[in-house]
């Protein structure tokens, strides 16, 4: 059902016709925020975001390459060929490294996989069928030995 016509309805219609509307994807945000996303920024933003990433690219470059470096091996996964590569990114530096093969790469690198393997290996570790079955917290009990 439509609206009678008469001068409200007709000014109202205009008015929502003479506002301004956004460009681009602003899902409904002011238009005088600065830009949240790299995609939303200015050129000149884009630039200036740009310059920033790599200086401290340089800079975490240079700090790499001054700590102590440590042999490192990361295990192909099931499935993957051999030659398959992981990236690590830090600050905008990014490294990649080969699988399957002894590497020697800076500590806090190391460190940074290191962390990131214990994660995904203990993840869901709670859900599995086969682990340890605890009626009381005090003694840990095999599900061997709880189903009898």
């Amino acid at each position: 059902m439509t609206a009678p016509k008469d001068e409200k309805n007709e000014n109202e219609t205009k008015m929502k016709d003479t506002a301004p509307r956004p460009k681009g994807r602003q899902s409904g945000k002011a238009i005088d925020q600065p830009a949240t996303h790299f995609s939303m920024a200015s050129e000149t933003e884009k630039e200036d975001i740009q310059q920033l990433l790599t200086q401290d690219a340089k800079k975490t470059k240079e700090r790499l390459s001054k700590q102590p470096r440590v042999d490192f091996l990361i295990p192909l996964m099931p499935g993957e060929k051999v030659g398959a590569y992981e990236t690590v990114q830090i600050n905008g530096y990014k490294l990649t490294i080969k699988k399957g093969c002894m590497v020697n790469i800076p500590l806090q690198v190391a460190e940074l996989l290191k962390e990131s393997y214990e994660i995904a290996a203990t993840a869901g570790q709670e859900m599995l069928i086969d682990r340890p079955f605890t009626p009381t917290a005090d003694k840990p009990v095999s599900p061997r030995e709880a189903l009898g």
